[in-house]
């Protein structure tokens, strides 16, 4: 995770949370969820401490190692030289059951990296 050294559109910087994809055909791979550290962005910062089961306090550099369900949609992207072209995005974390896998991302229209 790093913080970066810019501030976004809301004026606060933001955390880059970078994970390393584990599934079959796509091991290695990089996937990164931004939160935003605005006031009213406290629920995504959560959120992403909820996926592993620990509050949102919690040091991060213990969550290293630890695996989380990445929700991954395709969009377009919105500015720059690539603007209109499609990028897959990471929208939110929850944490991981492999039991229930398949389900959640039927019942929330989420989507895997199998799906790519």
């Amino acid at each position: 995770m790093s913080i970066s050294d810019k501030k976004g559109d809301s004026g606060y910087n933001w955390w880059n949370w970078d994970f390393v994809l584990q599934d079959e055909g796509y091991k290695g791979n990089e996937k990164r969820f931004i939160t935003s550290l605005a006031p009213q962005a406290d629920f995504a910062i959560g959120g992403a401490f909820a996926a592993f089961h620990v509050p949102a306090d919690t040091d991060t550099d213990t969550l290293l190692g630890q695996f989380a369900m990445l929700h991954i949609s395709q969009v377009p992207i919105t500015k720059g030289s690539r603007k209109g072209d499609m990028q897959n995005r990471v929208e939110r974390i929850t944490p991981v059951d492999p039991d229930g896998e398949a389900e959640l991302a039927a019942q929330t229209g989420s989507v895997t990296a199998d799906d790519f």
